[in-house]
């Protein structure tokens, strides 16, 4: 009859030392017993580790195996994270989200028969894989971020001096860019938008549509610490530094304008339309799940306009330019035309 495993005597969890680059594993040292009493000496035991997400109960996030051979004493050693993965990603457990518990399943004869031993939580000590994200090269700093979205870098100088920025009032300063990021993308700074800049860095401009509630800041760059807002929620005032979100009161395309005033921007979100113009103005209609405005007209030539800039289009490809030759059309045909948050456009038309 199979010897089966009553229980592990011990189990020694070794500590993760913490440094810009952690171990992916955990050590564990465990003696196998049999029913007699006695070690299992000197032999090869199969091992299943997981990882348990949330209760004793819960799903299994992470499983490997291993292949061990005891000691005189039945001692056996091994890296959890260092196995044959049959579940999951060691490297992607999230030990910062709910309760993690080991499950240990032991076959005594080498094999895959396993028999389980328990199930118990972990402590503090594997958790200091999750201080991974804390760690930072030289130089480089801490980013925390609020939240509303709002990062602040912590940073340390030689001398062992703490400094995080926690004011709301500082000067907006004079970036070179603007990248605009909000709850309409989930604060997600890493796909933040740039707006369309004057070369100078004296103003920027950026066309995006809106809805009710919408709540935005800038960037100087993607997923940089230097965060603007405003002096207030409203959609017009002067951009600060780690200033307030800016609340969007209506749905609609709007236009996010920025000008240097040689101290400090000001900035002004309105809402705007679309016209097709040949004769006169005729108003373009906007269609929210497809980002786009949209005609149907018989004109013989037109070019769009939109915030009084005129969109035409110099090689008839599709791709409308600022101050571009008159469209020329044949007949009557539904026009769409996408305009991009750095002003940059694009149309098409259907008959």
């Amino acid at each position: 009859m199979r010897k089966n495993i009553l229980l592990l005597l011990m189990a020694i969890f070794c500590c993760v030392t913490v440094m810009a680059q952690v171990p992916q594993g955990i050590s564990y040292q465990a003696i196998a017993f049999g029913t007699s009493g006695a070690p299992v000496a000197n032999g090869n035991v199969g091992v299943r580790i997981s990882i348990i997400d949330n209760s004793i109960t819960g799903t299994a996030v992470y499983a490997e195996t291993h292949t061990k051979t005891t000691n005189a004493q039945g001692l056996f050693n091994l890296n959890i994270g260092q196995g044959t993965p049959v579940t999951g990603t060691f490297a992607t457990i999230n030990w910062v989200t709910n309760n993690k518990f080991l499950k240990v399943e032991i076959d005594p004869s080498g094999g895959t028969n396993y028999t389980l031993v328990g199930t118990n939580q972990l402590m503090s000590v594997p958790y200091a894989m999750a201080a991974k994200s804390l760690v930072a090269t030289a130089g480089e700093g801490v980013t925390l971020v609020a939240p509303n979205g709002t990062p602040y870098q912590l940073t340390v100088d030689n001398n062992g001096q703490l400094s995080l920025p926690t004011s709301n009032t500082s000067s907006g300063g004079t970036p070179t860019e603007l990248y605009l990021y909000g709850t309409f993308n989930n604060w997600d700074a890493t796909n933040a938008l740039q707006l369309a800049g004057s070369g100078s860095g004296n103003s920027f401009t950026g066309y995006k549509y809106f809805a009710a509630g919408t709540q935005i800041k800038f960037l100087a760059a993607p997923n940089s610490s230097v965060v603007y807002g405003g002096n207030s929620n409203s959609t017009s005032g002067t951009l600060v530094q780690n200033g307030s979100a800016i609340k969007i009161t209506s749905s609609g395309f709007y236009r996010i304008y920025m000008n240097y005033n040689g101290s400090q921007y000001q900035y002004d979100i309105a809402s705007i339309g679309a016209n097709l113009t040949y004769n006169s103005y005729i108003q373009m209609q906007y269609n929210v799940a497809g980002n786009y405005f949209y005609i149907t007209s018989n004109a013989p030539q037109f070019r769009f306009v939109i915030d009084n800039t005129y969109y035409g289009d110099n090689l008839a490809d599709g791709t409308a330019e600022v101050d571009g030759a008159a469209i020329v059309s044949n007949g009557t045909y539904t026009y769409k035309f996408y305009l991009n948050v750095d002003g940059s456009a694009t149309y098409t038309k259907t008959p």
